[in-house]
């Protein structure tokens, strides 16, 4: 990788820069990173949803103190489990 070479003769040459140089180099790689556990998050998410859509119930998932996190399409086109307040957590 040339990025090294690059820095270390910035650094010998403008060590102001390559300090910018890094700054860049890092925020450029927090962003990928960023960008690929979205993706990842999301792919996970889409996975759930299917498995839940697969399901012949009405399915809410609740976490500990019984708020519901997750619905199956089953439970979110159900007369029967409109009564309960959806609420999603962020």
């Amino acid at each position: 990788m040339l990025a090294p070479v690059a820095l270390a003769f910035l650094h010998s040459t403008h060590p102001q820069i390559s300090l910018f140089a890094l700054g860049i180099i890092a925020a450029v790689m927090l962003a990928h990173v960023a960008r690929n556990i979205t993706s990842r998050l999301r792919h996970q998410e889409n996975i759930q949803a299917s498995i839940l859509d697969a399901l012949p119930a009405n399915i809410a998932l609740i976490d500990k103190q019984g708020v519901i996190q997750a619905t199956n399409g089953r439970w979110n086109n159900s007369p029967q489990t409109s009564k309960f307040k959806m609420t999603f957590s962020s």
